[in-house]
């Protein structure tokens, strides 16, 4: 512990945040101390105030070391993920009041490593508290979850990051800024709640620093993802065609990730991937699923999502294939139309006879006048319905708009 502390002092007395965060890094200290080859004595949680006194030599970068180590020792030697976040949060705390809000640069690469950390240990506690079972019941059921807990500490870690004026802008503390908001984000998600994380997208500011690509990509990427649950799939397959072209080669995993969910907003704009492109790309689970929403095979395409619904629900993306069914009534609607050679009159009868071709559940004339008036009353389709004649009069010029125009930002 003490070769680790001394490593930690040098670094802090020569401010290189980055060797910091090496030594303070979670793998860093279980390989130190808890793996195969430890070479560190596990230090008792009761010495570690002490321990950090003797080789730290500034004392308010103490504080937050104290509980940073707590943490570790909760994490590696107990497994006790509850308090393991408590010190964790304590230790963001006492770094952003005592450390990154009154010192210069030098703060902003151990700040954003800090709030990862925080994020991970945030998680870690809210898994546990899940597969404990903990209801409102419990004696902390009066406190906010790990998760939410955590986002009010990083907003005060972006308040601070945010109200730096230092006038030379390569000096400032506002290069901590997207790193945070992108975590808080992450929080958000979590939590669901769409609302803080569309705040938080509309509040950051991208022009006034060259903020690291890796960090650009990620705020694109949740960008996307909120514009997904926004119904704003143009701006979604803007964020997520920068997201795809400068995520770096190397991380393949989230090169993926960003390809399916490119995928499932390419379906909703009618783009449809070929079998060369699902080959290339390990996307065999749209291949079927892109035939089925081209033809308007309704069977089709609910069998391809509930065959692969665990591998959606897991990615994260069956919420979005779910909307696409609206497209796959327009483009069966939109066949029957060709096959009436493009009369302006189709009778609904006709599309209901297509419905029942292509769907194993019964459905009768009222629910397929239901599917024409949403198609109608979403823009899907320009037209109105005769009641009475029992026939969809669509319009002569243009009757199935470019869904490209349909979602395009107002």
């Amino acid at each position: 512990m003490q070769s680790l502390l001394e490593g930690i002092e040098q670094a802090l007395t020569e401010q290189d945040a980055y060797t910091a965060a090496d030594f303070l890094n979670e793998n860093y200290f279980y390989e130190t101390f808890y793996g195969d080859q430890a070479t560190g004595k596990i230090p008792n949680i009761n010495s570690i105030e002490k321990l950090v006194d003797s080789a730290i030599s500034k004392v308010s970068y103490r504080p937050f070391l104290y509980d940073y180590f707590k943490s570790m020792i909760y994490l590696f030697e107990m497994e006790d993920y509850k308090n393991a976040f408590e010190f964790m949060k304590k230790s963001v705390e006492k770094f952003i009041n005592q450390v990154f809000d009154k010192e210069n640069y030098w703060s902003v690469k151990l700040m954003k490593f800090l709030s990862s950390a925080l994020y991970r240990a945030a998680v870690k506690a809210a898994d546990a508290q899940e597969q404990e079972g903990e209801t409102g019941d419990s004696e902390d059921s009066h406190k906010l979850s790990p998760l939410a807990a955590a986002a009010m500490t990083l907003q005060t870690a972006l308040a601070a990051s945010n109200r730096d004026r230092t006038n030379n802008i390569e000096e400032s503390k506002k290069w901590a800024s997207l790193h945070i908001t992108n975590t808080l984000i992450r929080f958000y998600f979590k939590l669901n709640n769409l609302d803080w994380c569309s705040k938080y997208i509309s509040k950051a500011v991208l022009n006034d620093l060259n903020y690291p690509l890796s960090e650009l990509v990620t705020f694109r990427f949740f960008a996307a993802r909120v514009a997904i649950l926004q119904s704003k799939f143009v701006k979604a397959k803007e964020d997520l065609e920068y997201a795809l072209t400068y995520c770096h080669e190397d991380y393949t995993k989230n090169k993926k990730m960003i390809i399916r969910y490119l995928a499932c907003v390419n379906l909703m704009l009618g783009k449809y991937p070929t079998q060369a492109l699902c080959e290339k790309y390990d996307l065999m689970e749209f291949m079927e699923l892109s035939k089925a929403c081209r033809t308007g095979d309704l069977r089709t395409y609910k069998k391809c999502l509930a065959e692969n619904m665990n591998f959606f629900i897991k990615d994260g993306t069956y919420l979005i294939l779910e909307k696409i069914k609206v497209v796959v009534y327009r483009n069966l609607l939109r066949r029957v139309y060709c096959y009436k050679e493009k009369s302006a009159r189709i009778p609904i009868p006709t599309f209901l006879a297509a419905l029942k071709f292509v769907e194993d559940d019964p459905i009768d004339l009222d629910e397929a006048e239901c599917i024409l008036s949403n198609l109608i009353f979403s823009g899907f389709v320009r037209g109105y319905i005769s009641h009475d004649k029992q026939i969809l009069v669509v319009a002569k010029q243009n009757p199935f708009p470019s869904l490209s125009t349909l979602f395009a930002e107002e």
